[in-house]
């Protein structure tokens, strides 16, 4: 397959509820359809990670990102705009996301992906995309994908072949939430 026709094999298999593997523009993710919340639950299964953990939403773009945050601070809005580093923001409103996606408080990470199947995937879906690391929960991210546990490698659905080969590893993204006046404060650098 080449890379658009793997884009759709994957979108066609997320919208039938099932679980990839996928590339990001920070590490290899897990995802699902978000809009069903027993391919939700299936992914904090497969990592065996605590259920009321909040996952980590992708969108590809500041324009998709809009249609979900209620009210997107100008300085986010500009920071977005320019800085082109994986970036996962803490969004204190938002909306059209199902109640299961949110942490206790009601807010949601979202990140603008700018990795090149990621976007495309996501623009086939026309709809944001969970991702959490491909680890077991407790493990350390891994930082390509030879790094990938095998046996998590046998519990999803389909692992995509694009992308599994890279010059550099790749770290997490940075997670931050922002004040009132757009200050950014830091959860995970």
């Amino acid at each position: 397959m080449n890379f658009l026709e793997e884009a759709e094999f994957s979108a066609q298999l997320i919208l039938k509820n099932e679980v990839i593997l996928y590339p990001t523009d920070t590490i290899w993710g897990i995802g699902a359809n978000i809009n069903d919340k027993s391919s939700v639950e299936r992914v904090a299964s497969i990592k065996q990670r605590p259920p009321n953990k909040s996952f980590i939403v992708l969108v590809n773009s500041l324009e998709m990102l809009k249609r979900y945050v209620i009210r997107l601070h100008p300085r986010i809005e500009t920071l977005l705009y320019f800085h082109k580093q994986p970036l996962s923001i803490i969004y204190p409103h938002v909306k059209d996301i199902p109640d299961y996606l949110l942490a206790d408080d009601k807010s949601l990470a979202i990140r603008v992906c700018h990795h090149p199947f990621c976007k495309e995937l996501i623009r086939i879906l026309d709809q944001p995309l969970i991702s959490t690391s491909a680890n077991f929960s407790g493990e350390p991210s891994p930082g390509d994908f030879s790094e990938i546990n095998p046996l998590l490698l046998h519990k999803v659905d389909y692992v995509v072949e694009f992308g599994r080969i890279q010059k550099e590893k790749s770290q997490p993204s940075v997670i931050a939430k922002y004040d009132e006046e757009g200050e950014l404060i830091f959860i995970r650098e």
